[in-house]
C-alpha cells in the first residue's frame, strides 16, 4: 500500500483566502473601539463618553479645586496637626523652659472647679511673680512648722491698697506696720481697722 503525502503551496495565499472561524478573529478597528470601550471604567470626577459611529472616546474630568470640600474630608497627618481646646491648653500649660508672653490687657482667668480650690504652683526654690522686675518673691523654708515667705522683690515694701484678710494668725516681727491710711473715724463694720488719735482700735 502507498501513502500520499499532501504537498500544498500556501505562498500564494493569505488570510484573505481563509474565512475567519469562530474562536481566532480578525483583526477589525471596531472590535478594539468596543474593547477599549468595555476596558476602561469611569472613575470618581471622570466621565467616559464613547461614539461608535464618530469613532470617539471621550475621556472628561471635572476639576475638583476643594472648593466644595473642608478639613472635615481630609484625614489629620502625623506632622500637621488639627487645633484641638486640648492641644492648646497643653502647648501653652505643659511645663517648659522657654517663656509665655502674653499681649497687651491680656487676663489669665483660674476657673474654680469641683475639687474645692485652683492653684498657681511655682515650683522652684525661690520664685517672683513681678511686673518689669518689681514683684513678690516666695520662698520656701524647711523647719517646724514648714514657712512660706513672701517678701518685697526688686522694691523695699510691700503695698495693699485695699484691705488684707487673714484666716488665721498673723506675725509682724523686724517690721512697721504703716497706719496712716486708716481712717480716723469708725468705719462701723466689724473687725475693721480705724485710727483714733494716736491710738488703732478695731470696729465692733
Amino acid at each position: 500500500m502507498s501513502v500520499l503525502t499532501p504537498n500544498t503551496d500556501f505562498t500564494a495565499f493569505n488570510t484573505d483566502n481563509v474565512s475567519e472561524g469562530s474562536n481566532n478573529k480578525y483583526f477589525t478597528n471596531e472590535r478594539v473601539d468596543d474593547r477599549v470601550n468595555g476596558l476602561l471604567v469611569a472613575g470618581a470626577n471622570v466621565t467616559l463618553t464613547y461614539d461608535d459611529a464618530a469613532n470617539t472616546l471621550t475621556i472628561a474630568a471635572t476639576e475638583d479645586n476643594l472648593s466644595n470640600n473642608d478639613t472635615d474630608d481630609l484625614s489629620e497627618g502625623t506632622s500637621n496637626l488639627y487645633f484641638t481646646n486640648a492641644r492648646a491648653k497643653s502647648g501653652v500649660l505643659t511645663t517648659h523652659s522657654g517663656n509665655i508672653t502674653l499681649g497687651s490687657d491680656a487676663i489669665v482667668n483660674i476657673v474654680g472647679g469641683t475639687d474645692g480650690g485652683e492653684y498657681i504652683f511655682l515650683n522652684a526654690p525661690q520664685d517672683f511673680i513681678g511686673i518689669a522686675g518689681v514683684g513678690l518673691q516666695f520662698d520656701f523654708a524647711t523647719g517646724t512648722p514648714n514657712t512660706a515667705k513672701i517678701s518685697a522683690y526688686g522694691a523695699t515694701e510691700i503695698e495693699i491698697d485695699d484691705k488684707l484678710k487673714v484666716d488665721g494668725h498673723l506675725e509682724v516681727t523686724g517690721a512697721q506696720i504703716d497706719f496712716t491710711a486708716l481712717p480716723t473715724s469708725d468705719p462701723g463694720v466689724a473687725g475693721r481697722l480705724y485710727r483714733s488719735g494716736a491710738d488703732v482700735k478695731v470696729s465692733i
